[in-house]
């Protein structure tokens, strides 16, 4: 297995091959008697990886009917509240309606101010969130949360109104099944 994926990837540096069409093969001649043969998983992730340009948000976003979300004039007190009703670990914040996102508040940001001698507001522990179509593709975006630090992207149509929620736990899941881990994700359970 290590001389076949030397010589996959020395094809690489020599320009004679994609990373894509490496990955292919790999999978190809996973059932090769000649090379130890991948774990069903692993070839799964192989082919998500494969076929996340094919995968538009707006098949794996959170319907906008879905969102947890609070107007941005809320207390802390209706925040701490929501967080413990939804358990969820992330609420949406809007200004007059959910169409006009503002942006994200995380359970772990607002338990942290709790501990600072800050007057709340909720802008104080509000995180930024992406904009983007329906029709983006997962890998696009994937590439714009690693280029902008923001795990979240809020779908919006060409009206500007809110279709849904995509978050990268939604985007991994679609290369690696869904992750129990609760806390990676946008409006996911809390244990």
């Amino acid at each position: 297995m290590k001389k076949f994926l030397q010589k996959l990837f020395f094809k690489i540096l020599l320009k004679k091959t994609s990373l894509r069409d490496l990955i292919e093969e790999l999978i190809k001649r996973n059932d090769s008697s000649k090379i130890q043969p991948l774990a069903q998983n692993e070839t799964e992730m192989l082919k998500g990886v494969l076929n996340l340009r094919d995968v538009k948000v707006k098949d794996i976003m959170i319907p906008k009917n879905k969102i947890e979300s609070l107007p941005t004039e809320e207390k802390f007190e209706s925040l701490i509240s929501k967080f413990v009703e939804t358990k969820k670990s992330s609420i949406i914040i809007y200004q007059e309606t959910i169409n006009n996102v503002l942006g994200i508040v995380y359970l772990k940001d607002a338990v942290s101010w709790f501990y600072t001698d800050k007057p709340f507001s909720m802008s104080v522990v509000t995180k930024e969130v992406l904009f983007i179509p329906p029709a983006m593709n997962s890998y696009n975006l994937l590439l714009k949360m690693k280029e902008s630090g923001v795990n979240t992207a809020v779908v919006v149509d060409e009206y500007g109104d809110v279709d849904g929620l995509v978050s990268l736990k939604d985007i991994t899941g679609k290369i690696i099944g869904n992750i129990q881990a609760e806390i990676a994700d946008t409006n996911v359970r809390i244990a």
